[in-house]
């Protein structure tokens, strides 16, 4: 199988030299911008300055070039080309204003007091008194500019023209580091690697190895009423994008109606996941007050836009004697995602380090048909089949001790005599804006989406790989998950690529 892959990367590789990802083109400038109220341009370009300056950029969704009052994640961009007619533009757009809204609230909420004094000195200060006035004139000039702008002819397939969002891979670091090269002992181990996985997966429960106890968390209850995710797809219908529609209490119901059992092998300290919280410039992770973080993202199954709920959980630290020398350090954790079809039921469950490493597959037996050909990059790692319980019964993932690696997928019954706790449900956005002691908040990640204080030594040993800072736990949005190949876990096309669906 590795020779087979070589020779398809062999035969790419011209072209991935012939172009480096530095290369793309401005976007034209929309013919009336040089008529927008001056007050509101000036407003976001000091704001932009001082976000730039404290270093408090949020980097979960990429800004449009030219549009200071848009951004998009890599969902929104992919529906650029999908636009049908003048309603889906406008719900595309709104889609982008409302997610620069989001990241200016975090951005204004983690710029340091100094920078909002009403006496404005020195570089990096706004002078506009609190974050609440501060967000207000953001909230006013980003409408005044989306106004202004949507009167002039060809505003649609201007933005369209400007939006983009970064890839997470840098083709000039392959270059540099003779990746045809480099990349073939890198394959041999990921294939070792994932032949492990499988046979985690398709081990007994009794039979996997227990570094230490087996500890099982539930969420706790909620008051929420349950809710029938199918029912919600047919009675509240999708919005002009395609995207199915939910109220808040819909989101809070579905996100807590999926939470996942975890079952965590408990060696050490560092195996106790939990709350995270600033130890000083550090985060920290507080294993007596377990909290998993969640948040709703899109993709497309079959061209068709669907939910995905996503599940977060953070360790101290990557140690123990199972964990690779050279991935121990501090913070670690895993997402589950569970992707719901376009009727909402649940089709497949994918896993990843936050870091984007070891991500694998497990889809709904009998929903694929198959594997679709990866040029260049190792077939997908497909670990099971979804337990057939499930989600009649709730989803219960294993985790091992020190790599902290899920090993096994099976549904709430298993594991019924370890120890229980519960634990919490946050929203992931209390990430990007970490509370602090001191009344102002951080966020857990700095401006290229990295989480601060996870380094390792792994840069220096795959950065032929391409990808910057590679083994550092990353944001939502952030995550490349291939060493060999290019894929990013929040592509909304990603499932599409890999496999053929019934």
């Amino acid at each position: 199988m590795t020779i087979k892959w070589l020779r398809r990367v062999l035969v790419l590789m011209p072209a991935m030299f012939c172009l480096l990802s530095g290369c793309a083109m401005t976007p034209p400038p929309l013919k009336t911008a040089a008529e927008r109220p001056s007050d509101a341009v000036a407003f976001f370009h000091n704001l932009d300055a001082a976000v730039a300056h404290w270093g408090v950029r949020d980097a979960a969704a990429a800004p449009v070039a030219g549009f200071p009052y848009l951004r998009a994640d890599r969902f929104l961009a992919a529906m650029a080309p999908r636009r049908q007619d003048e309603g889906e533009a406008t719900a595309w757009i709104d889609a982008m204003a409302a997610l620069d809204r989001d990241a200016r609230r975090r951005e204004i909420g983690n710029l340091p007091p100094v920078a909002l004094a009403d006496a404005p000195s020195g570089a990096g200060a706004l002078g506009h008194g609190t974050r609440a006035d501060l967000m207000a004139l953001a909230d006013r000039y980003a409408a005044e500019l989306l106004a202004h702008d949507r009167r002039a002819p060809g505003y649609a397939r201007a933005v369209a023209e400007a939006v983009s969002v970064p890839d997470e891979y840098r083709t000039a670091m392959r270059v540099a580091g003779l990746y045809p090269l480099a990349v073939v002992p890198v394959a041999v181990v990921t294939e070792h690697v994932n032949r492990r996985f499988v046979e985690w997966h398709r081990e007994s429960w009794d039979r996997l190895e227990t570094r230490g106890r087996l500890i099982r968390y539930d969420p706790a209850a909620s008051d929420l009423p349950p809710v029938d995710p199918r029912r919600i797809h047919a009675a509240q219908g999708r919005d002009p994008m395609g995207r199915p529609r939910l109220t808040a209490d819909d989101a809070d119901a579905l996100v807590w109606q999926f939470a996942p059992v975890i079952v965590q092998d408990t060696a050490a300290e560092y195996d106790r996941w939990g709350r995270v919280a600033w130890d000083g410039d550090l985060p920290q992770v507080n294993g007596a007050q377990p909290v998993i973080y969640h948040y709703i993202s899109h993709a497309f199954f079959k061209g068709a836009p669907i939910l995905q709920l996503n599940y977060t959980l953070w360790h101290p630290a990557r140690q123990g004697p199972d964990a690779p020398r050279i991935e121990h350090g501090r913070l670690d954790g895993l997402t589950i995602r569970i992707s719901l079809d376009t009727s909402g039921t649940p089709f497949m469950v994918d896993v990843m380090n936050n870091c984007g490493c070891y991500h694998f597959f497990v889809p709904k037996k009998g929903r694929i048909l198959g594997v679709l050909p990866q040029p260049g990059a190792l077939p997908p790692l497909v670990a099971r089949w979804l337990p057939a319980a499930f989600p009649d019964e709730r989803l219960l993932v294993r985790i091992s001790s020190g790599w902290h690696q899920a090993v096994h997928l099976a549904t709430a019954g298993a594991a019924a005599d370890s120890p229980s706790r519960t634990y919490g449900l946050q929203s992931y956005e209390t990430l990007e804006r970490l509370p602090r002691g001191d009344g102002t908040s951080e966020s857990l990640f700095d401006a290229e989406g990295i989480a601060k204080g996870s380094g390792r030594i792994e840069p220096y040993i795959f950065f032929s790989m391409g990808i910057p800072r590679i083994g550092s736990m990353r944001q939502r949005g952030r995550h490349a998950v291939r060493m060999v190949g290019r894929a990013h876990f929040d592509d909304p096309d990603l499932f599409d690529r890999i496999f053929r669906f019934k």
